[in-house]
C-alpha cells in the first residue's frame, strides 16, 4: 500500500512539475520581461543577494574592462561583504529589442550607507546588453529568459 501512494505521489509530482512548466510561460513582452530583470537586480543588490545578483547576468558576461561572469561575481560578494547596505536609483530605461537580443540604457545612482552616513559611489549612464538564453526548469522543461551579456558604462565605479 505505501509504494501504491508513493508512486501516486511521484506521479501527481510530475504533472505539478509540467502544469508549471506549461502554464507558467512569460506572458509579459519583452520590454516588460527585460524591466523585471533590472528591478530584480536593484532588489539584490539592495539585499545583498550574491546569487540574486548573479541569476540576472549571463554565464557568457564579458565586458571592455576584461570582466567575465566569475570575475563579476567575486567583485560582487566583496562588495557585499561591507558592513553597511546599498541603495540603487534607476530611472526608468530606455530599451531597444531586436529579435533575442537587447540593449536598456538608463541612468543609475548607488549610495552606500554605513553608521549613519551616506556615500554616493556611483552616478552615471550604464547600457546593460541582454540575450534571451534557453534554460530548463526543473531541469527539464525548455523555457528562454533574458539574461545580461555585457555592460557599459560601469568603468567609473568608486
Amino acid at each position: 500500500m505505501r509504494r501504491i501512494i508513493g508512486f501516486l505521489a511521484l506521479i501527481a509530482a510530475v504533472l505539478l512539475m509540467i502544469f508549471y512548466a506549461a502554464h507558467n510561460q512569460p506572458s509579459k513582452s519583452d520590454r516588460e520581461q527585460i524591466i523585471s530583470l533590472i528591478a530584480k537586480g536593484q532588489q539584490s543588490i539592495e539585499r545583498k543577494s550574491v546569487n540574486g545578483v548573479m541569476s540576472c547576468v549571463s554565464n557568457n558576461y564579458s565586458d571592455d574592462m576584461g570582466n567575465n561572469a566569475d570575475r563579476l561575481r567575486v567583485y560582487v560578494a566583496d562588495a557585499f561583504r561591507q558592513p553597511g547596505r546599498f541603495q540603487v536609483a534607476v530611472q526608468t530605461p530606455l530599451i531597444e529589442v531586436r529579435g533575442s537580443q537587447a540593449a536598456a540604457a538608463m541612468h543609475v545612482e548607488v549610495d552606500y550607507v554605513a553608521s549613519g552616513e551616506r556615500d554616493k559611489v556611483f552616478s552615471g549612464d550604464i547600457t546593460l546588453i541582454l540575450k534571451k538564453e534557453h534554460l530548463r526548469r526543473f531541469l527539464i522543461f525548455p523555457t528562454k529568459e533574458w539574461r545580461v551579456v555585457s555592460a557599459a558604462g560601469i568603468a567609473h565605479f568608486d
